[in-house]
């Protein structure tokens, strides 16, 4: 019986509190319950999240799932708990994943939390939320967009020194890269993801060992290295059956099944169906990817016992679950639907589902196929010779309306990339923009009229007060060095690191002036960096600078200091502003009537849309100092060479 290989995956996630899954997860949900009365509104969010979490794992509780999940969200939003806030978000979208396949308000929910996290600052959070996000791309067929988001867990885990997400993450990369056909890669990637996982202390390392395991086992199987992957199933299989978890001991059936029809033992193949079968209809709620390989392989179990009405239900059963399903789940049924159809002589069912396996893919025919559609298309003529006149002319006019479609199929293509075209350039036109706005508030917050004024005023007390021409001058020339820097850079996307450093140097010199020398500043750039090779965002670095004089009040306390650090961080540039100041918290809480900085969201929106443009990341992060005195602002940029 000659088959098409089913690339089945497993799309490993990390649950929030680090749930534990056992084998009666409903007896910690009424411990949970019962003790609900005792705790603060916190407490009560954090609690309604684990219920839900749990209801996750048991059978028929998807609803109640939803229902905790929104009750923790509720509370969460009246007393303004980001955490609970988070992990509603996070529940709610395993809801609809899991239970309504509904991936588009999954991502949503996903996205809604990660949103939380963003604006509160807490990013240990965030690695589940990208790997959730990630997997969700991975379902619909987004590669692109799930290896970016798989790729920022992976950073921010490393950060942590998470290794269970940095493990899972990793894990997923591989799944990707197997779907793309890059077996080697996947192999690769897998095994560094069981790296992972042995510096993993958490409750879910073996789950998580046994799931990526499975993934390689998979992927040996599709190099027809069978000896490999059945090592590697056999190596974990002492764990499967150490935990008494039902979905990990149903995943590693389904693998073996897999092993086994590849390896043609149908005998050992059958029975292991009909053993996990009974168990998997009642389970397919939480996962229909093993329900339907597992039916599949009881379809080649009655195909084998000539029971072809039998087969037929399970083929129209696959047609039904094609209707609201992830994009992973529909290439495999189609996949289904044509190997059953094929094998009790269905031709016409097994043509038109190869074809829509073939639209899915949007991919030209392997040989193997081609061989396959060859062979369908003369059983079909045989068929239709065999017919009467009037199916004759029926296929004629079959072919006639195939030719129409396939013109107008044409014309709408041409019309859709017209469109993509005009949308395209419409969208970096409004990039520019918006860009463009960017830059000239950048540049009206760097052309301070009060700061302009007192340099002034400051350049003309030497001349008037102290009667000190050369200083004056000597000051006079660096406001005109400053200024014209200011007008220069503000029209340009990158300049050399050495352009920043000496603006830097301008302005701090001028400010120093400004306020008689009440502060120092240091300037220290790492011996491994070339500044003039060195390309970074213009003005990137002066707000920050401003914000340490204006709002940390530098100038005000003993010995005030600024030091600014350029340092080289693995692939990226780190830029360290520290000061000595009073520190912004502390401004606001003296002065709580004073306006915040604009240049802070300013540059964040500038930051984001670069990241956009130039597929590169910069951020930054402001925080108080570990010694409780002062401010220090972290800005991390891609190691860019100046051209």
């Amino acid at each position: 019986m000659r088959l098409i290989h089913i690339n089945f995956i497993f799309i490993l996630l990390i649950l929030f509190n680090g749930l534990k899954i056992d084998a009666q997860p409903i007896v910690e949900i009424e411990q949970i319950k019962a003790s609900l009365d005792t705790l603060t509104e916190e407490e009560k969010a954090i609690a309604y999240t684990r219920i839900s979490g749990r209801y996750l794992l048991v059978e028929g509780g998807q609803d109640s799932a939803f229902i905790f999940a929104e009750k923790a969200l509720n509370i969460s939003e009246n007393i303004s708990f980001p955490e609970g806030i988070q992990k509603a978000y996070y529940f709610l979208g395993m809801h609809s994943w899991h239970k309504k396949e509904d991936y588009p308000s999954a991502l949503s929910y996903f996205i809604k939390g990660k949103e939380s996290i963003l604006r509160n600052g807490d990013m240990e959070n965030l690695p589940t939320l990208e790997n959730a996000i990630g997997a969700v791309h991975l379902l619909t067929g987004n590669y692109d967009d799930a290896l970016a988001s798989f790729q920022l867990a992976v950073d921010e885990a490393i950060r942590y020194e998470d290794y269970a997400t940095l493990a899972i993450s990793t894990s997923n990369q591989a799944i990707i890269y197997g779907k793309l056909n890059d077996t080697i890669k996947a192999i690769e990637t897998n095994i560094q993801a069981l790296e992972y996982l042995k510096k993993d202390k958490t409750q879910d390392q073996t789950l998580n060992t046994i799931m990526t395991s499975l993934n390689l086992s998979d992927l040996y199987r599709s190099q027809q290295n069978y000896s490999a992957a059945e090592a590697t199933l056999y190596n974990i299989k002492p764990i499967v059956d150490s935990i008494d978890y039902f979905v990990a001991t149903a995943r590693y059936r389904v693998a073996m099944c897999h092993l086994l029809n590849d390896q043609g033992k149908e005998k050992e193949l059958f029975d292991l169906v009909e053993k996990t079968l009974p168990d998997l209809k009642d389970y397919q709620g939480y996962d229909k990817l093993m329900y339907t390989t597992i039916l599949y392989f009881q379809g080649l179990n009655l195909i084998h016992q000539k029971k072809t009405n039998r087969v037929q239900e399970i083929i129209e059963e696959f047609i039904a679950l094609t209707v609201n399903t992830s994009v992973s789940h529909l290439n495999n049924l189609y996949q289904y639907i044509y190997d059953l159809s094929s094998e009790i002589g269905d031709y016409q069912t097994a043509f038109t589902y190869l074809d829509k396996y073939k639209v899915l893919n949007d991919s030209l025919l392997n040989e193997e196929t081609k061989e396959q559609v060859i062979r369908l298309e003369k059983l079909y003529e045989l068929e239709k010779k065999e017919s009467e006149i009037l199916l004759q002319e029926k296929e004629n006019i079959l072919l006639k309306r195939r030719n129409i479609i396939l013109v107008s199929t044409l014309l709408v293509l041409l019309l859709i990339g017209l469109l993509s075209y005009l949308w395209i350039n419409r969208k970096r036109q409004q990039e520019k923009d918006r860009i463009n706005q960017i830059e000239q508030k950048m540049l009206s917050l760097q052309m301070n009229p009060h700061f302009i004024f007192n340099a002034i005023s400051s350049i003309q007390n030497f001349l008037f007060d102290d009667g000190d021409t050369d200083k004056a001058i000597h000051h006079l020339s660096v406001f005109a060095t400053l200024m014209r820097q200011i007008l220069e850079h503000s029209r340009k996307r990158l300049i050399s690191l050495e352009d920043e450093i000496e603006f830097i140097q301008n302005y701090l010199n001028l400010q120093k002036l400004r306020f008689n020398n009440m502060f120092d500043y240091q300037l220290n750039i790492d011996r491994n960096i070339e500044p003039a090779s060195l390309a970074i965002p213009p003005l990137l670095t002066q707000p920050f600078i401003e914000n340490a004089i204006e709002h940390g009040k530098v100038y005000q306390v003993s010995e005030g200091m600024i030091i600014i650090d350029v340092k080289k961080v693995g692939d990226n540039i780190a830029l360290l502003i520290r000061d000595n100041g009073i520190g912004i918290s502390e401004e606001k809480h003296v002065h709580p009537a004073k306006k915040e900085s604009l240049s802070i969201p300013i540059t964040e929106e500038r930051l984001g849309l670069l990241s956009s443009i130039l597929k590169k990341r910069f951020t930054f992060n402001i925080s108080p100092n570990k010694s409780g005195i002062g401010t220090t602002v972290h800005i991390s940029i891609p190691d860019i060479t100046f051209q």
